[in-house]
């Protein structure tokens, strides 16, 4: 899930454990998990069935998996894919962070896996974790920015995966400390186009689809050489950092955005509903062009989200793009509607500027994503793509 294996790998490594470092989500990892998953399971259950069962064929003897609770299903991830690998003939060993939000949990998890039980030990490598993410929180949102404003978008591509190496290098605090310097200055080198005012569009829905770039279609990187300016809603270092606490001063932005969701959705549903919803009234207010909410087909916090985004579009005016992913999906489809959503945001803000009043907000269904091949498998047959605009 984004950049989160590559963080834990430093720390583990740091311990003295042998590590088989997973290999980035592809339609391998698909094809490996979608036979083998229930029908009614969520694309972030497959790709991760998927990449174990590649880890395991490189070698590794032991399975680190989260648990949890509350309505999201992740919490039984880790006890059914265990059966499934098991009834596919592989040994290993499973050790589940049955608390993720709690510390205790992680550095107990850390001790399963590594032996090692000074707290002083654990604590400083769990800190090195946290700072990691931190620094990857960068490099995206950084490359978000440099992406829509410089004259080559490649150009930025390949820097912010030349940078992500450089961050899997580092081996302590001190590096990871450097490593942000010599990021923040190639950054600056960069090279703009034309003085420009791109659109900015949020990126919302559940964690797994917002940060892989795999299940999403690299969303961000497309929106970027589109022109758009992208904000990440939610992202690995506040997640743990709303958790465990380990930088106190940073805004708790779960939240921040129940207060902002309170009119449209008055409890928690689970995962990052409230997030997405009190995130969509946020880009309202800060002006933002539009929003694009991204989720597994079937997911039931984020549906619950969907069902309320026509009301926040009806009071705010924000135009928001509903995508769900499943191994279905076609990328041709993913990427006319993008287009079609971006060519829409740019043509409100043209007819905004000459025009002023009030505008009535409604909601659209597009039709469905049309599957393109069973290979990601190329955007889905069934997975509704909902529109949800401003008239003009």
């Amino acid at each position: 899930m984004g950049q989160m294996a590559s963080a834990f790998m430093g720390c583990l490594r740091n311990l003295g454990v042998e590590t088989v470092i997973p290999s980035r989500a592809t339609n391998r990892s698909l094809a490996l998990g979608v036979p083998h998953s229930p029908e009614f399971a969520c694309l972030p259950f497959k790709m991760t069935l998927g990449n174990f069962i590649e880890a395991l064929e490189h070698g590794a003897d032991t399975i680190v998996m989260i648990g949890g609770r509350g309505p999201c299903r992740l919490g039984y991830y880790s006890v059914v894919q265990e059966q499934i690998l098991r009834s596919l003939g592989y040994d290993f060993q499973i050790i589940r962070t049955d608390n993720p939000d709690a510390l205790r949990s992680i550095l107990h998890t850390m001790t399963a896996v590594s032996g090692v039980r000074s707290p002083a030990k654990l604590l400083a490598n769990f800190y090195f974790i946290m700072q990691r993410l931190v620094a990857s929180d960068e490099i995206s949102a950084r490359a978000n920015w440099a992406r829509a404003m410089a004259e080559d978008p490649s150009v930025v591509d390949e820097m912010a995966d030349s940078l992500a190496v450089d961050l899997d290098a580092t081996r302590n605090l001190r590096q990871v400390w450097t490593f942000i310097r010599h990021m923040r200055r190639r950054f600056a080198l960069v090279k703009l186009g034309p003085a420009q005012r791109p659109l900015r569009i949020g990126l919302v829905g559940e964690i797994f689809m917002v940060l892989e770039p795999f299940a999403n279609m690299d969303i961000e990187r497309r929106l970027g050489r589109m022109g758009a300016l992208v904000h990440r809603g939610v992202s690995l270092a506040d997640w743990f950092n709303e958790r465990i606490h380990f930088a106190p001063w940073r805004p708790n932005l779960t939240k921040r955005a129940a207060r902002l969701a309170r009119n449209y959705l008055g409890a928690n549903a689970g995962g990052e509903s409230i997030l997405s919803v009190g995130r969509a009234v946020e880009y309202a207010r800060s002006g933002y062009d539009g929003m694009i909410h991204v989720m597994p087909f079937g997911c039931m916090p984020e549906m619950v989200a969907q069902s309320v985004m026509s009301a926040v579009t009806r009071d705010t005016n924000l135009p928001i793009l509903s995508l769900q992913f499943d191994e279905h999906v076609s990328e041709v489809g993913v990427v006319t509607r993008l287009e079609a959503f971006v060519d829409m945001l740019e043509h409100r803000r043209h007819h905004k500027q000459r025009s002023s009043g009030p505008r009535q907000a409604t909601a659209l269904q597009a039709a469905p994503l049309q599957s393109q091949s069973a290979a990601r498998p190329s955007p889905a047959a069934h997975s509704p793509v909902t529109t949800i605009a401003p008239r003009s």
